[in-house]
């Protein structure tokens, strides 16, 4: 029976990097994957969210992680693992081609996107089609956007796209949403986006508007300005700190 410091059961980011801080650490780590190496990052476009680097592919990304765990002397085998044993110090990993014995074992299998399977839906992912709002919310910065789903998480990411996007459709095949308390919870505190806000700001008519108290997720939030003053003009951002005189029209006269 081969015997193994660790034995790390999925080779997606979380996995291969877990054998790089292994194998640093001067320990014998064994990397099993089923499939490919990658996990969901492999089917990213573009990268843009990972601090060092400017952009990059999924697959460019994963690649420079297998190549880099494997240079610095991890395992890798490409067999399914059907069943743990836990024999107090020693653990045994059961895969479909052999057993191993490790003293420390990590569970990084990762999860699915749940895909609609919707006509082209596979060929427009990157174009158009995404399944993390965190991750891909900054592309379609100005746009207008559909989440689907009515839970929590889609209640979640579609408050978060209102941050980005011009206009936020929720779609749901029931006639109640599941998470509707996001939603209440969202007027409680009269959200809106910067775009509803110049709406508003343009059919009040009023003289400025200063935007304020935004999510502080909207990082580069000057870049929504010049969609913004398209519908209303004399739209600013405020900024910690920032005083502003304002002048009334019966003070000007």
């Amino acid at each position: 029976m081969l015997m193994y410091d660790i034995v790390i059961i999925g080779a997606g980011t979380a996995g291969m990097s877990a054998a790089i801080y292994g194998v640093r650490s001067g320990k014998k780590v064994l990397l099993l994957e089923e499939k490919n190496y990658g996990g969901q990052i492999v089917n990213t476009p573009e990268v843009e969210n990972y601090p060092g680097i400017i952009k990059t592919s999924g697959f460019e990304f994963a690649t420079n992680l297998f190549n880099q765990a494997k240079s610095l002397g991890a395992e890798i085998k490409y067999e399914k693992a059907v069943e743990i044993k836990n024999n107090g110090v020693l653990k045994e990993v059961i895969t479909n081609k052999e057993t191993y014995e490790t003293k420390a074992i990590i569970i990084a299998t990762g999860a699915k996107n749940r895909s609609l399977k919707l006509d082209k839906e596979k060929e427009l992912i990157g174009s158009g089609v995404s399944y993390c709002a965190t991750c891909d919310g900054m592309f379609f910065r100005g746009r207008d956007v559909a989440v689907v789903g009515g839970g929590n998480t889609a209640l979640e990411d579609a408050m978060f796209l209102s941050n980005y996007c011009k206009k936020v459709y929720i779609i749901h095949r029931r006639n109640k949403l599941r998470g509707e308390e996001k939603i209440a919870k969202a007027k409680q505190y009269k959200h809106m986006t910067f775009y509803e806000a110049a709406e508003v700001a343009k059919k009040a008519e009023v003289a400025e508007m200063w935007l304020t108290h935004f999510s502080p997720s909207l990082v580069h939030a000057e870049d929504y300005m010049p969609q913004v003053r398209e519908i209303f003009p004399n739209a600013f951002l405020g900024k910690d700190g920032k005083s502003v005189e304002l002048m009334f029209e019966d003070e000007k006269n």
